[in-house]
């Protein structure tokens, strides 16, 4: 597997630049004038892009969430 496969969102500053980096080769996408290869190498990368976006929100933690303690259940 290549070093590129291998590369994750980490930080909330790669997500939103990821978000705007989709936002904008989607509209290169749709350009009438791109050649089918050059359309169909960059749909690879926008795929590839929106995959780890997507994994970033599915293991991104929330921040308001809050740990249960033993307590919680003890109290009657």
């Amino acid at each position: 597997m290549s070093m590129v496969n291998e590369r994750r969102i980490e930080t909330e500053e790669q997500y939103q630049k990821s978000l705007q980096w989709l936002v904008e080769k989607a509209q290169l996408i749709e350009h009438p004038l791109l050649d089918e290869q050059s359309r169909e190498k960059l749909l690879r990368q926008y795929d590839f892009v929106a995959s780890k976006v997507i994994e970033y929100r599915r293991n991104r933690s929330p921040k308001e969430k809050r740990k249960e303690e033993i307590s919680d259940w003890l109290d009657d």
